[in-house]
Order: C-alpha cells, then sequence, then structure tokens
C-alpha cells in the first residue's frame, strides 16, 4: 500500500519509465586480472550501495546492452545468500580512471531510464534503495538455494510518482553529494595505496625517515 498521495503525484509502475538488460553469462576461462571491468555480486553491499573491490576482469564477447557507463543503475538479480539480502541491491557505476564503460554479468540488471520518460538516474537509485523496493524484490525472488529475480521483478513495482520539477529539484542536489562522496572516496583509495606501498619499505627500512624532523607526539610510541 501506498498510502496517501500527495496532490500532483501519480501512481505507475517502474516498467512505464525504464528498461532492464540483462548482462553476459560468462564461462570462467574468461576472468582475467588485466580485463574489462566487470560488474558482479561481489559489487553490490546488502543496504545497497556500489563496491568497487567486488569487481572482476573480464576478456571474453561482449554485446552493447552488456555494457554500462559510470552514473548508470544497476540490480543484483540474484542471491546467494540463505538471508535473500543481496538479491533487489541497487549499485551506480562508479567513475574508474581510463574506464569508459564496464561488463556487467547475468547475475545483475541495468535499470535505464527511457529517454521520454524524465525520470533522473539517482532518483531511480533513491527509489530502488528504499525498503519498500527491497520487500517487493525479495518478495519476487524465487528459488530454494539460489535467490532468482526475474525483470518483472523490477518493472511491475508501483510508486508515488512526484512531478517532474520535484524530481529534478531531488536530482540537483542529491547529484551535489554523490560527486562529493565520490571525491571523498578516491581520496581514501588513494591513501590506502600509498600506504601500502610505503608501509613495507618503512618497515624494512629501504626508506629511512630517520633524519627527518617528524612530530610525531608527546604520546607516540
Amino acid at each position: 500500500p501506498l498510502g496517501m498521495i500527495p496532490e500532483g503525484w501519480t501512481v505507475e509502475s517502474l516498467g512505464r519509465s525504464v528498461d532492464v538488460d540483462k548482462g553476459v553469462s560468462y564461462k570462467g576461462e574468461y576472468l582475467v586480472d588485466d580485463g574489462k571491468p566487470m560488474v558482479n555480486l561481489k559489487c553490490f553491499r546488502p543496504e545497497g550501495g556500489f563496491s568497487s573491490d567486488g569487481l572482476k576482469g573480464y576478456s571474453g564477447p561482449l554485446k552493447q546492452h552488456q555494457l554500462v557507463k559510470p552514473g548508470e543503475v544497476v540490480v543484483a538479480n540474484t542471491d546467494l545468500t540463505q538471508a535473500g539480502n543481496i538479491v533487489g541491491s541497487a549499485g551506480i557505476v562508479p567513475c574508474v580512471d581510463g574506464v569508459e564503460t564496464m561488463a556487467f554479468t547475468h547475475h545483475v540488471y541495468a535499470v535505464r531510464p527511457k529517454i521520454s520518460a524524465g525520470l533522473p538516474s539517482l532518483y531511480l537509485y533513491h527509489l530502488l534503495l528504499t525498503p519498500e523496493y527491497k520487500a517487493f524484490a525479495r518478495g519476487r525472488a524465487i528459488g530454494t538455494t539460489v535467490l532468482g529475480l526475474a525483470r518483472e521483478g523490477v518493472l511491475d513495482f508501483l510508486y508515488a510518482r512526484p512531478p517532474r520539477s520535484l524530481m529534478e529539484t531531488f536530482e540537483g542536489t542529491a547529484r551535489d553529494l554523490y560527486e562529493l562522496t565520490q571525491n571523498l572516496l578516491a581520496r581514501i583509495a588513494l591513501a590506502r595505496q600509498t600506504r601500502d606501498l610505503l608501509l613495507p619499505k618503512l618497515i624494512s627500512g629501504e626508506i629511512d625517515v630517520s633524519d627527518l624532523d617528524i612530530n610525531v607526539g608527546e604520546d607516540a610510541a
């Protein structure tokens, strides 16, 4: 139940505004370290959101609809966990240096707003993060040991659609916050890479900092 709908809003299914594409069914021989980044189930957090650490490299054949660009919305359509925490989880494809497109597996849907729909991508993403959608997807997933979500598990979801002007206002605010988050995550990743590079050399003595004037504080060990 959607409850009270504000004046000017409409109730409709997502299928009126989006198309859903399924990714590539791949062979293990095509998984390589230096291949095209491929979105898979390990990229999805149970609470929603994208984990770049889960990306795999893929070198096999692809069709155009099996590629996603940064900023596109993806949804996990399979779950290998007994709790069913992953199925229906949504993420946004991140920007990765030097990567224009990524592949995605058959365990993932790309949820793409239709050109004429006027449904902003970040609004769509946050709609798919709602408890209402997650419950809907979990209820539509079938299977015993492996849960699978058909396309209708996205397309048939009913939601209250606000006027376009309100969605665009939300999109503008959310876009600023999303870009800030991505910038901070990129800085964190760079700091981790620098730490992982320097720490072994500092421990081994390969880099000598004994002559540097470094203030480590009075409480430093």
